[in-house]
């Protein structure tokens, strides 16, 4: 799950939802009441303000337990892409930037790869299997990328293009 929209300054790290990101987040709660097996699910977050939010909403409108601080996904540095892009940056232009460089193996110093990002995942998944169903809340570039890359699991509900606020996929 990406989290809910956040507030617009994106120089600060710690920034909180919106209310819209509020609302984005109960209307993904309200969806996922079918799809998981809520006695034997955990939800997973990265530490940032915005996801732990999002991890909250979703943890007490489903009464999951949340565990977080426990891992980082992340793509590193990313910056550098940023500023190649110029003017042509934005989430979706970034994203194929970001695929087409790894796919060549030219991405930047400081930048993490697919294949180790995904060995991150599959390493998280794998110290919570005792749990019939995962839910992990992060960030869009990361969980965009291993969307496109992982080949371990069935995708179960259809995706096209980059993640959008308060977005899920399932897989299975």
């Amino acid at each position: 799950i990406r989290h809910g929209e956040t507030e617009p300054d994106k120089q600060n790290p710690e920034r909180k939802l919106t209310s819209r990101g509020i609302m984005q987040m109960e209307k993904c709660s309200h969806q996922l009441v079918e799809l998981v097996d809520r006695s034997n699910t955990v939800i997973l977050t990265t530490s940032t303000a915005r996801t732990l939010q999002s991890s909250a909403i979703l943890s007490k409108k489903l009464n999951l337990p949340i565990y977080h601080k426990l891992f980082k996904l992340s793509l590193g540095q990313i910056h550098p892409l940023n500023r190649m892009l110029g003017e042509n940056n934005n989430e979706r232009n970034l994203f194929k930037f970001y695929c087409s460089l790894n796919d060549k193996g030219e991405l930047p110093v400081g930048i993490v790869g697919s294949k180790s990002l995904i060995d991150c995942f599959l390493n998280i998944v794998t110290k919570f299997k005792t749990y019939k169903d995962l839910i992990f809340v992060g960030h869009g570039g990361v969980l965009d990328v291993i969307i496109k890359y992982q080949n371990r699991f069935d995708l179960k509900k259809r995706f096209k293009g980059i993640m959008k606020y308060g977005d899920y996929v399932v897989l299975k």
